[in-house]
C-alpha cells in the first residue's frame, strides 16, 4: 500500500492543477463533437492495435506456439492491468500468465517483455525524430533540440538492444565474482539470483537474432502507427483536423509518460500533462490541449477496459484458473 501512496499523491496534485485550467464548457465543446460512429471506429482500430501486439510477442517467444484467441486474452488483460496499475506492476501480468497457463518459463517472459518494450522506445523515437525532422521548419526551434536528444537516447537503445546478451553475460560474470569474493556463495539465495539470472540472459540470447529483431521491428513500427492513427482520429472527432504528424509529436510526449517510474494511478494526471506539453508545443490554446487530454484519456480507459473484460471472458472459458488478481 506504502508503494501506491506517491502515486496517488502524484494523480491528485497534476489533477489539481490541470482541471484548474479549464472550464467544462472547454471539455464538452471537444467531447460532444464526437459521433458513435468515430467511437466505433477507433475501437476497431484497437482491435488491430492489440492483434499487432500478440503478432509481435509470438515472434518473441521461441519455446512454444501459443494459439492466437489464446494469446489474445492474455494481451487483452496484460493491457488492461497497464493500464490501471500504478508504478508498472501491471507487467507482472504478462509474465505470470505465460507461465501459468502455457507453462512458459518467467525468464522467457520477462525476456521478451524487456525486448518488447525496448523497441517501442525504439519506435516511437524513430518515429517522433522522423516526423520532427519532415516539419522541422514548421516547429518551435527547441523542437529540433528535443528531438536531437531523443535520436542520441535512440542511437544508445539500439546498441544496448544489439549488446544485450554479451552485456548480460559480463554483468553476470562480475556479479558471481562479487559474490565469490564477498562470502555471500555460503547463502542459497546467491545461487538462486545467479541461476535467474542466466537463464534471463539465455533467453536474450536465443531472441537475440537479425531475422527476429527485424519482424520485431516491423510489427512495433504498425502498433505505434495504428495508434497514432487513433490519436488522428479522435482529433478530427473532436473537430480538431490536426495533421498526422503534428500529431504524432503531439502525443509522443504522452507515450513516453508510460516509461516514467512514478506513473499516476490509471496514468491518470502523468497522461494529460504529457499530451497537454505535446499539443501546447504543436500550438494548441491551453485550454484546448488540457480538455483533449482528458478527453483521449478517458477514451482509451474505457476501450482498455472493454478489450480487457473480453480478454477476462475468453481466458475463463479457456482455463479453469484465474487471471492474475492485483
Amino acid at each position: 500500500m506504502k508503494k501506491i501512496i506517491p502515486a496517488i499523491l502524484i494523480t491528485i496534485f497534476l489533477l489539481y492543477i490541470l482541471i484548474s485550467k479549464i472550464t467544462y464548457n472547454d471539455f464538452d465543446k471537444l467531447f460532444s463533437s464526437i459521433s458513435a460512429l468515430r467511437i466505433l471506429g477507433i475501437w476497431l482500430v484497437y482491435f488491430v492495435y492489440l492483434q499487432l501486439i500478440r503478432l509481435r510477442f509470438s515472434v518473441l517467444i521461441h519455446s512454444k506456439k501459443i494459439k492466437a484467441w489464446s494469446f489474445f486474452s492474455i494481451i487483452t488483460i496484460h493491457n488492461f492491468y497497464n493500464r490501471f496499475l500504478p508504478l508498472k506492476t501491471g507487467e507482472v501480468s504478462y509474465v505470470y500468465m505465460l507461465r501459468q497457463k502455457h507453462k512458459i518459463p518467467a525468464a522467457e517472459g520477462t525476456a521478451t517483455l524487456i525486448i518488447a518494450r525496448i523497441f517501442d522506445y525504439v519506435t516511437v523515437s524513430f518515429l517522433f525524430a522522423a516526423a520532427s525532422l519532415y516539419l522541422i521548419k514548421r516547429t518551435p526551434a527547441y523542437v529540433t533540440t528535443i528531438t536531437a536528444i531523443i535520436s542520441g537516447l535512440l542511437i544508445l537503445s539500439l546498441i544496448f538492444l544489439f549488446f544485450i546478451a554479451a552485456i548480460g553475460s559480463r554483468m553476470i560474470n562480475l556479479l558471481e565474482k562479487f559474490i565469490n569474493k564477498t562470502g555471500l556463495n555460503k547463502f542459497s539465495a546467491s545461487s538462486i539470483v545467479l541461476e535467474k539470472s542466466s537463464e534471463l540472459n539465455n533467453s536474450f540470447e536465443t531472441i537475440s537474432s537479425k531475422s527476429t529483431y527485424l519482424y520485431t521491428f516491423i510489427f512495433s513500427v504498425l502498433i505505434w502507427l495504428s495508434m497514432f492513427f487513433m490519436h488522428y482520429l479522435l482529433h478530427g472527432g473532436m473537430g480538431l483536423n490536426t495533421p498526422f504528424l503534428h500529431v504524432v509529436i503531439g502525443s509522443t510526449f504522452c507515450i513516453f509518460t508510460n516509461i516514467l517510474p512514478l506513473h499516476g494511478v490509471a496514468g491518470l494526471g502523468t497522461y494529460e500533462t504529457g499530451w497537454s506539453i505535446g499539443y501546447l508545443m504543436m500550438g494548441f490554446t491551453k485550454e484546448m490541449a488540457i480538455s483533449s487530454a482528458f478527453i483521449a484519456h478517458l477514451f482509451f480507459l474505457f476501450t482498455g477496459i472493454s478489450y480487457g473484460a473480453i480478454g477476462f471472458i475468453i481466458y475463463k472459458l479457456q482455463n479453469s484458473s484465474q487471471p492474475p488478481a492485483f
